[in-house]
């Protein structure tokens, strides 16, 4: 696999210094994981702490005034909130929810790099 020079698209006040340290800190992430995968809320917050996983895989780091906020939904079982009477509502085991936690980690990843590379308009 070649690798991809997204170095080379960064621009150069976005560059970390090479002693690991970063630009002063600027401010904090949001990051929304939106899925149609019928989960449940635990499963949905066991999703979010996911997002932190890719973030480190381009390096990006929180800061002590960093308010990073992590959420994520499920638009599977719309009639689950009914007013009254029962609902049935789908649920991805948890045996089977890994890829799910691998795709939020690689989504974030691609996310980061995007905003990176992305033209100013």
């Amino acid at each position: 696999m070649a690798a991809c020079p997204s170095a080379t698209e960064i621009p150069a006040s976005d560059a970390r210094d090479g002693s690991g340290a970063g630009a002063a800190e600027s401010g904090s992430v949001i990051v929304v994981v939106a899925t149609d995968a019928p989960l449940l809320p635990h499963q949905l917050k066991r999703l979010a702490r996911r997002v932190s996983l890719g973030l480190a895989r381009t390096g990006a780091m929180s800061g002590n005034g960093s308010g990073d906020i992590f959420i994520a939904f499920s638009t599977a079982n719309p009639g689950a909130s009914t007013a009254s009477g029962l609902s049935r509502v789908e649920m991805v085991s948890n045996e089977d929810i890994s890829p799910l936690f691998d795709a939020t980690a690689l989504a974030t990843e691609e996310a980061v790099i995007n905003a990176l590379v992305a033209p100013i308009l």
